[in-house]
């Protein structure tokens, strides 16, 4: 099964959510665009898609911080 995933990427000081090549939206704060990242992966998971958010490392590589299914959300702040 694809497993759609959200990519939290800091730039110039700013945090982007991103799939794939598409750029979702464009935040001022990493916390503010890891609420919206979670929310569209909760409604990916939703529609029965497996869905992760992911951020990068201090290496470069991309980690999951969060995914539909595993993790709690409640819909509000984190």
């Amino acid at each position: 099964m694809q497993c759609d995933r959200y990519l939290i990427i800091p730039d110039n000081g700013r945090w982007v959510v991103q799939q794939a090549s598409s750029v979702l939206g464009v935040f001022a704060g990493r916390d503010e665009a890891m609420q919206a990242a979670i929310a569209v992966t909760c409604s990916s998971g939703r529609c029965g898609h497996q869905a992760e958010v992911l951020t990068k490392s201090k290496d470069g590589d991309f980690i999951p911080v969060w995914t539909f299914g595993l993790d709690s959300y409640s819909g509000g702040a984190l």
